[in-house]
């Protein structure tokens, strides 16, 4: 049979016109099969080189590499992460202290202590005219007059609104307590002397200006072997 007709047959009656045809077939039509059984096709291809020894082990070995270097850092890049949370909670947790176990009540508690300290820091009075006063007063001592003790205060300190402005200013009255003693040899002139003493200050304007009422008290003291008289001025 001509391997035209072989190839075109529909059915093979026997294999062994493949055997016979066989080198004829070959290269008579294209066909992604190679049918070479010769020797020397079979020892060429039991002289092709497997699949591991073409394999290129050193790129491997980079690649390798690379890939254990990416998964350390990730892990390495991870592990600081949760390093960092951890210290930043436990630091929170160190600066709540003692507030951790407090209760609401006791939340409530502190806050309104730290309100009422906030209330007395606003009522300082950071400007005074007290050192006025303090040079003023020896000044009116007429001679034979000394002091023993002197209080100034001031009283109903508050932050109030001035002119509608946001800044607040401190309000309050002032009051002057004035302890001392007068001496004459004439113990009826004794009290003359504090009563010019009195008048010294109301007559002042900047005194007057200041304390609208003085309230005089007076007694009978010794010192020693010698009597004075004792006095106490209010001013407010």
């Amino acid at each position: 049979m001509p391997p035209a007709d072989l190839l075109n047959a529909g059915t093979i009656p026997d294999l062994g016109l493949i055997n016979a045809n066989g080198a004829a077939l070959r290269g008579q039509k294209f066909s992604s099969k190679n049918f070479d059984f010769s020797k020397k096709a079979i020892l060429r291809l039991r002289q092709r080189p497997s699949a591991l020894e073409t394999m290129d082990y050193k790129k491997i070995a980079a690649a390798t590499a690379i890939c254990a270097a990416i998964i350390g850092l990730t892990l390495f890049l991870g592990n600081k992460l949760l390093e960092q949370k951890q210290n930043h909670l436990a630091k929170l947790q160190s600066q709540q202290g003692k507030y951790t176990t407090l209760t609401q009540q006791d939340l409530k508690a502190q806050e309104q202590k730290i309100s009422e300290k906030l209330k007395g820091y606003q009522s300082v009075r950071l400007n005074s005219n007290i050192s006025y006063y303090l040079i003023k007063i020896p000044q009116f001592l007429p001679e034979g007059a000394w002091l023993n003790s002197l209080e100034m205060k001031y009283k109903g300190t508050q932050r109030v609104q001035k002119n509608n402005k946001p800044k607040a200013f401190v309000q309050s009255s002032f009051e002057m307590i004035i302890h001392g003693y007068a001496y004459h040899s004439n113990p009826n002139k004794q009290f003359d002397i504090v009563d010019t003493f009195l008048r010294k200050m109301r007559n002042s304007k900047n005194f007057a200006g200041v304390f609208k009422n003085f309230e005089l008290t007076t007694q009978q003291s010794a010192l020693g072997k010698y009597s004075v008289k004792s006095f106490t001025i209010k001013a407010e």
